[in-house]
């Protein structure tokens, strides 16, 4: 798929690969945390308002369908209050694109 198919749905400009190891290290994140409690995952899912399968899918960063995991703010969220901590202690850093390496290219 193109940047400007994408694009034009409204979907963010990125390949499946990157996101797709994103995802799988935002998922070992959160259940790195989740183990840290001792928490089983249907007590995480059920703290978070959502599903167990849903729950899981995102902590193996991918969905039943083989795409990579893209919970939603709100989910994330509701996951790291779950787990008791910061949204940003969640997610995987160094991904970013500094906005002037962005422009440049």
């Amino acid at each position: 798929m193109s940047s400007a198919a994408a694009s034009d749905r409204g979907e963010p400009p990125y390949s499946a690969t990157p996101w797709a190891a994103y995802a799988k290290e935002l998922g070992l994140a959160i259940q790195r945390r989740r183990r840290q409690l001792t928490l089983t995952q249907v007590d995480v899912a059920s703290r978070a308002n959502v599903t167990r399968s849903f729950y899981q899918q995102i902590e193996m960063g991918r969905l039943t369908s083989g795409e990579p995991a893209n919970p939603s703010i709100w989910v994330l969220v509701s996951i790291a209050q779950a787990l008791d901590v910061a949204v940003d202690d969640l997610l995987p850093h160094g991904w970013l694109i500094d906005p002037a390496e962005r422009r440049a290219s």
